[in-house]
């Protein structure tokens, strides 16, 4: 990790991604790589706009500023903001019910802040996640060529289960279940349901 830099902390994930000092950081919807990606902070929720908001350098002033391009608004510090704001160190950035920190690494230490060190994920060539993923995709094709009935059952709980916890964020809230983890399971079920239905229909 740099010694300095700029960084975007998601405070229910502890993930961290580094910020772009020389052109535009997007803030938007989507799911995020494990691995992390520079400049990019990308959260899994239908209220987040497909890019929701930029973060730049204003190399001019060397100013930090964050542009909101939504539909739901941004709020810095539990106040609304209306086109633009200038982020410091330490502000809180809420953009559905994600809240993200923007940190600044130098001004950290002459604050001797208390805030949690970034991390950012470093690139792994084998991901024990898509491993998994490749053990229940095998698993879902043998249940669905033996009990495609049971398969089907089971991976519309499944569905409606996870699609619940997406929606509801207070429920979500008390599972503790990451939304990652929440779309892995909401793509085995479409996929558990494809599967069985196929075999039953091939049957």
């Amino acid at each position: 990790m740099e010694i300095f830099g700029v960084y975007l902390v998601n405070q229910s994930s502890g993930s961290t991604v580094p910020l772009h000092q020389d052109q535009e950081n997007i803030i938007g919807r989507g799911i995020p790589s494990p691995q992390g990606e520079k400049g990019r902070v990308l959260l899994p929720h239908p209220s987040i706009s497909k890019i929701h908001a930029q973060i730049v350098l204003r190399p001019e002033t060397h100013e930090w500023m964050i542009l909101d391009k939504s539909r739901h608004g941004i709020y810095i510090n539990s106040k609304k903001i209306t086109k633009e704001a200038r982020l410091f160190h330490g502000d809180k950035i809420k953009v559905g019910p994600f809240e993200l920190m923007f940190y600044e690494k130098f001004k950290a230490d002459d604050e001797t802040s208390e805030q949690p060190l970034p991390v950012y994920y470093e690139r792994k060539q084998d991901s024990p996640v898509f491993l998994y993923m490749i053990s229940a995709l095998l698993l879902e094709l043998v249940l669905a060529l033996v009990i495609p009935n049971l398969l089907l059952v089971g991976m519309l709980s499944l569905f409606i289960f996870t699609l619940l916890l997406l929606i509801k964020s207070p429920w979500r809230e008390k599972t503790r279940i990451s939304y990652r983890t929440l779309f892995l399971l909401f793509f085995l079920s479409i996929t558990g349901m494809t599967m069985s239905l196929y075999f039953l229909l091939w049957k």
